[in-house]
């Protein structure tokens, strides 16, 4: 993106706007300055990526307005400029006595909070931070009026942030870029337009990961290279001695900070795995040394052998049970990323700079792709979590039928409701859970809470652990209730990848229509949306006996007369309600 001129994005974004099908995602901007063409810009961006965005400008200066009339927005921006705060800002700002500066303070403080308050039900809220950069060219007094209040505004968002909220540090850009490169006194002075099409289009790449998550789009995969690229050298032939690991040597620092960002990528939930060109012994010796902070047992899966790099990649995303739009691939070499690129094209690849001071500088840019909204216990124990189904499939080999193999995994459910489950996990499940879903709705931290508080709404989540070990808050139903009409409508049904295969959701949905049995609920109905991953679970509803009672090339509609339901006979799998 940051490569097309303008024109170029007008006009792709012109043709790609035929060829989007599905929902629309729409995206509202409010601002107190001027800000086309960012909307053509952002939509053109999502749009590549398969997201039907539609970008509404709001009016000049109109904030407080059009927080309302975006508040059913999927997403809103916020560029709340503090050189156009009041009219003559620059001016007058400096010229407040105390009394004044505290009165301004206070009145956009409230007009703050009312903002918040006003898209606290919108899904994603992107609100860039108050800067003084902007029009300031001293760069020796820190105790202008302008910084007090830029300070004081910044405090207010950061005190009332809520759950839906990413606040945007924009003070980054014009330090990347330069200030000169980014801002455009001219056209601000003349029409309100204070940045250039530049800012704009790094604007829009800076911002696409919060954007992607809420869209199910985050990666989850890191794949490694490991001669120049987890270590300075080549193993096999520079020896364990000659080759740099550790903070020691210059270079053996940079790899060392890579290493804490590994392992921080690690912690907020994203899966790890190598795919080099290599004797394992010789990489099993870097690993084993003291100085090395990363450890195989960090890794959910390693393929460190002498075949195709395209194979190997295959192979972990066929163990792993995830799709390859979801790695982010990294090697030194630009034969093996080239290869990777035309063979596996949903695959993200990077290469190491072949300066390699400036590693540091990619590795922030590529970890953005990670991006989530905040780790959940099952994020910092998912490498924990692949070692322990490792073991179930060694297990599995005893058994002579699946069926004996899953009595004996001693599988336990415990269902979570409103006042139990986890908001975030519930949220990320919807974000980021793709083959056992049938409708594939996402939904952020706040629309969760959101289907809590409705009474029309009923949720429940679910954990599992069996004889290995825990896997988490897997499962997710969301119902939506039409008490006129005594009917339940399943907006969502899903359940993590991890545990497909082991009927835990024929005993979930089993206890959740057995809890409406008895209620004044005469039908359940339920749909599937087909996406390009979730086939597998396209006849979910016919295996228990609901209806199909339309359908076509992508969806199915169904219902079940909650009298004609016939409850699961043979438990194999306990079950256990959390509800307080």
């Amino acid at each position: 993106m940051i490569k097309l001129t303008l024109s170029e994005i007008l006009q792709k974004n012109t043709e790609l706007l035929s060829s989007m099908n599905g929902p629309k995602y729409d995206i509202g901007i409010i601002s107190n300055v001027t800000l086309s063409p960012i909307n053509d810009i952002l939509e053109c961006a999502l749009r590549l990526e398969s997201i039907n965005a539609h970008v509404e400008l709001g009016d000049y200066d109109s904030i407080i307005s059009d927080c309302k009339n975006f508040s059913q927005k999927n997403a809103v921006i916020v560029f709340w400029e503090l050189t156009n705060l009041i009219a003559d800002f620059e001016i007058s700002i400096n010229r407040m006595n105390e009394s004044q500066l505290n009165q301004l303070i206070e009145r956009f403080e409230d007009e703050i909070k009312f903002v918040l308050n006003e898209l606290k039900d919108v899904p994603l809220v992107l609100w860039n931070k108050f800067n003084s950069s902007l029009n300031s060219y001293n760069p020796i007094s820190d105790k202008t009026n302008k910084i007090k209040v830029s300070n004081m505004l910044n405090n207010v968002l950061q005190t009332h942030k809520t759950p839906n909220m990413v606040v945007i540090d924009l003070e980054k850009i014009f330090i990347e870029h330069g200030i000169n490169k980014v801002f455009d006194a001219r056209q601000f002075h003349n029409s309100k337009a204070p940045y250039t099409t530049l800012f704009y289009k790094d604007y829009v790449n800076k911002i696409l990961p919060a954007i992607f998550a809420a869209n199910g789009k985050t990666k989850k995969v890191l794949v490694l290279d490991c001669d120049n690229t987890l270590w300075g050298g080549v193993i096999g032939e520079d020896g364990i001695d000659s080759i740099a690991i550790d903070v020691s040597t210059k270079k053996g620092e940079i790899f060392s900070y890579i290493h804490e960002k590994i392992l921080d990528l690690k912690d907020q939930g994203v899966m790890l795995a190598i795919c080099s060109k290599n004797n394992y012994q010789d990489v099993e010796e870097v690993f084993d040394n003291k100085n090395f902070a990363l450890k195989v047992s960090d890794f959910s899966a390693l393929r460190i052998n002498w075949k195709h790099k395209m194979e190997n990649i295959n192979s972990i995303a066929e163990e792993l049970n995830v799709g390859l739009d979801s790695f982010v691939f990294l090697d030194d070499s630009m034969f093996e990323i080239d290869n990777i690129k035309k063979a596996l094209p949903e695959v993200s690849c990077f290469m190491v700079p072949k300066n390699i001071s400036d590693y540091p500088k990619l590795f922030d840019s590529l970890e953005q792709l990670f991006f989530s909204f905040g780790a959940t216990k099952e994020d910092s124990n998912r490498t924990k979590m692949y070692m322990e189904e490792s073991k179930r499939k060694k297990e599995s080999l005893k058994w002579k039928s699946q069926e004996d193999y899953l009595e004996s995994l001693g599988l336990e459910i415990t269902i979570l409701n409103e006042k139990t489950l986890t908001i975030p996990r519930a949220a990320q499940l919807t974000q980021k859970t793709n083959q056992f879903n049938l409708t594939t709705q996402r939904y952020t931290e706040t629309e969760i809470q959101n289907f809590i508080s409705n009474k029309e709404f009923f949720i429940r989540s679910f954990l599992v652990k069996d004889k290995f070990g825990e896997y988490g808050e897997t499962g997710l139903i969301i119902i939506k209730k039409d008490i006129k009409n005594q009917s339940l409508d399943i907006d969502t049904l899903l359940m993590s990848c991890r545990v497909i295969g082991r009927k835990i959701e024929m005993f979930f949905i089993d206890h959740i229509i057995k809890e409406f049995i008895k209620s004044p609920f005469k039908t359940i109905q339920g749909k599937y949306i087909r996406t390009a991953k979730n086939d597998q679970v396209k006849n979910f509803y016919e295996s228990i006996n609901f209806e199909c009672t339309e359908s076509n090339e992508n969806e199915k509609y169904y219902l079940l007369e909650l009298t004609d339901y016939n409850a699961i006979e043979k438990k194999f799998i306990n079950i256990v309600e959390c509800y307080e």
